[in-house]
């Protein structure tokens, strides 16, 4: 019997015996036919290197399938066999491959996931609590009182402040107060001497 290192051996024994009930009969009737059997399928599934009992029961279906396929081959071989028969054995070891190369993908996918390195875990440190400073009393939260002084907005970015020209106001020529023939008074302009 060969062991399998991960596995307790009532286990191991399990195994084997579930192997050798699945295999087809050897082409002699003999104990050293079985025996012989027995040996190489075992030797295959232990050389499968399964490490725990899904991966053994995967390694068994390989085996003992492989094994069905090449003794359907056998059968359509033999002499004397007629057409039909010799085709339904073909067929049918073409069957038992691919469900051998379907186990033996499995079995491989859960090998390569078993031997993947678990990730590391990140150090991440432990951050410090912000200090939170204690919030303003609400009298400092109103808003300013209107007896404050408003702030003029501060003109736009990139632009000059604009400043308005103080008004014109008309120019008038002042008046000269003078007396006329008469002796009335009357109001001279600098410009203009017409009499109002």
């Amino acid at each position: 019997m060969y062991p399998f290192q991960t596995l307790p051996p009532r286990l191991s024994r399990e195994i084997f015996a579930a192997l050798r009930q699945a295999l087809p009969n050897p082409t002699e009737d003999t104990q050293d036919a079985i025996d012989a059997r027995d040996m190489i399928a075992m030797a295959a599934v232990a050389a499968l290197d399964p490490a725990d009992a899904a991966e053994a029961m995967l390694a068994v279906q390989v085996v003992s399938t492989e094994a069905h396929a090449r003794d359907s081959l056998r059968l359509s071989n033999l002499p004397n066999t007629d057409l039909p028969t010799i085709l339904r054995c073909r067929a049918q070891a073409a069957s038992m491959m691919r469900q051998m190369q379907q186990a033996l993908r499995a079995l491989h996918r859960m090998q390569a996931m078993r031997s993947l390195p678990e990730p590391a875990q990140p150090d991440i440190a432990p951050q410090a609590e912000p200090d939170h400073a204690p919030a303003p009393p609400l009298a400092a939260r109103r808003a300013p009182a209107a007896s404050e002084p408003s702030r003029a907005a501060p003109a736009p970015s990139g632009h000059a402040p604009i400043t308005l020209p103080p008004p014109v106001r008309p120019r008038t020529a002042p008046l000269r107060l003078g007396l006329d023939q008469t002796g009335k008074q009357t109001n001279v302009s600098l410009n203009n001497t017409t009499r109002r």
